[in-house]
């Protein structure tokens, strides 16, 4: 579950951010290469925020897809990830 190496920056930052105060959610754009799964995410969140300003705080994320540029042409197009 290599979501708990990615969250736990994210809440010392929410955590200094906060000042004290209550945080109720989060909201985190994903690159869909990071391969990350949402439950695990919250469940990640849950574990490493216990006793910060965002304990009980719900995670919403947004992936944002892989996109190909060719240099030579300009063209863009999504790429499709085998899962």
């Amino acid at each position: 579950m290599h979501e708990i190496g990615l969250i736990e920056p994210i809440v010392s930052q929410v955590a200094s951010r906060a000042a004290g105060r209550r945080v109720r959610a989060v909201r985190l754009r994903v690159g869909a290469l990071h391969r990350v799964v949402p439950e695990a995410l919250q469940m990640s969140w849950d574990l490493v925020a216990a006793g910060t300003p965002g304990e009980g705080a719900q995670i919403t994320m947004e992936e944002i897809p892989v996109v190909w540029h060719c240099v030579d042409c300009g063209a863009s197009l999504p790429a499709a990830l085998a899962g």
